[in-house]
């Protein structure tokens, strides 16, 4: 799959295709695809396949770090919220730009809710983010460990650690790293966070907006 966003046309094929689910009131959180309804990605594809996720990210040209993310945060939004967020997404989807850097703004975004009491370590993997640079995520790992067990503790550090742990979770999971697991239960941990996924779906669509309009030569 490309980094390089959907021209004109393939982007209105694409609004109209998922328009035409939402009208239809094809998209439900509880399962994959039933009967026609389900994950708003399994509705486009027409699929219940176990690799529906990476499918849809080749067939949409989108890079499926992108794809699993919004299927995420469509699970875990209100019901209206899930509802509204499909035909939202691509309609903040760019035309013609360059996504490369939208996964390490992502990151950065959420990097910048948790302060300096994590002994330095956020500022080296921003660092790394920032120049794209190889990040050892075993010891971010063990970073996130120790603050979770910390967060249990103070109430106040969820949503920070939070932030990070799906972070970790996101760039593990497109790298197909078997820490995600770990990641995954560290996010349902503290995904209780009230507003958390509506929080994850305004950063995402603003971010999406912020991205250069300008054609890629």
């Amino acid at each position: 799959m490309s980094n390089i966003t959907w021209n004109n046309e393939v982007k209105d094929f694409w609004v109209s295709e998922i328009n035409k689910h939402q009208r239809a009131g094809n998209f439900d959180q509880s399962c994959r695809l039933k009967d026609g309804k389900g994950n708003f990605f399994a509705c486009l594809m027409n699929s219940n396949q176990n690799n529906m996720l990476g499918v849809a990210s080749k067939r949409l040209d989108i890079p499926f770090w992108l794809v699993d993310l919004s299927s995420t945060i469509f699970e875990h939004l209100p019901k209206e919220a899930s509802e509204r967020f499909p035909v939202e997404l691509f309609e903040s989807i760019p035309v013609d730009a360059d996504l490369t850097d939208l996964f390490y703004r992502v990151i950065l975004k959420r990097l910048e809710a948790i302060d300096a009491r994590y002994y330095g370590a956020l500022s080296v993997i921003r660092d790394a983010l920032t120049n794209h640079s190889t990040v050892d995520w075993s010891v971010i790992w063990t970073i996130t460990d120790n603050a979770a067990t910390r967060a249990s503790r103070v109430r106040d550090d969820h949503s920070m650690v939070l932030h990070l742990a799906h972070s970790i979770t996101v760039h593990c999971k497109s790298q197909g790293s078997w820490g995600v697991y770990y990641m995954c239960d560290a996010v349902k941990r503290f995904a209780g966070s009230e507003g958390y996924w509506e929080r994850e779906r305004d950063v995402l669509l603003a971010l999406l907006e912020e991205v250069s309009l300008e054609p890629v030569c």
